[in-house]
C-alpha cells in the first residue's frame, strides 16, 4: 500500500546561494583594508605639529581608508574621535556638518573622503609633490 505522505526528495536549489555567500565573504575578507592604528591629536602628537587634522569615529570605514591613504604617501597627520575626546566632539559640532570623516588640509574642508580631492589639495598647499603620490 502507497501512502499519500511519501517523501519527496529534497530540492537542492539553495546550493547556489550557499556557494555564491561562501564566496562573496571570501573576495570581502581579501580585499579588506587593512587596518592602521590612528595617530591621535590629543596623545601621540600636537595638532599644530600636522599637515592634515581628521575628524573621526572608531567605526567609520572611510576614516579607515583615509588614514591609510595618509599612511601609505607619507602624510603627516594625526586625528580626533568624534565621540571619544572632548576635543573632537568640539570640534565635530563648530564643523557645523554631519557626518565623518571630516578632513582639514590647511584651511580648507573635506567632508567626506575623496582621494583625489584631498590629494590636490595636499599638492596646492605644498604639503608634499606630485611626484611622490
Amino acid at each position: 500500500m502507497t501512502s499519500s505522505h511519501e517523501a519527496k526528495p529534497r530540492s537542492r536549489t539553495w546550493w547556489p546561494l550557499v556557494l555564491a555567500i561562501v564566496a562573496m565573504i571570501t573576495v570581502m575578507q581579501l580585499v579588506k583594508t587593512p587596518d592602521v592604528a590612528p595617530i591621535k591629536c590629543d596623545t601621540d602628537v600636537a595638532a599644530d605639529a600636522v599637515d592634515v587634522l581628521m575628524l573621526s569615529a572608531s567605526w567609520c570605514g572611510y576614516c579607515a581608508r583615509a588614514r591609510q591613504m595618509f599612511v601609505a604617501d607619507g602624510i603627516n597627520y594625526c586625528e580626533y574621535d568624534v565621540e571619544q575626546t572632548q576635543t573632537g566632539a568640539n570640534l565635530y559640532a563648530r564643523s557645523g556638518v554631519r557626518g565623518v570623516p571630516i578632513i582639514y588640509v590647511g584651511e580648507e574642508m573635506f567632508v567626506g573622503f575623496n582621494p583625489h580631492e584631498i590629494r590636490q589639495a595636499l599638492v596646492a598647499g605644498d604639503v608634499v609633490s606630485l611626484d611622490r603620490l
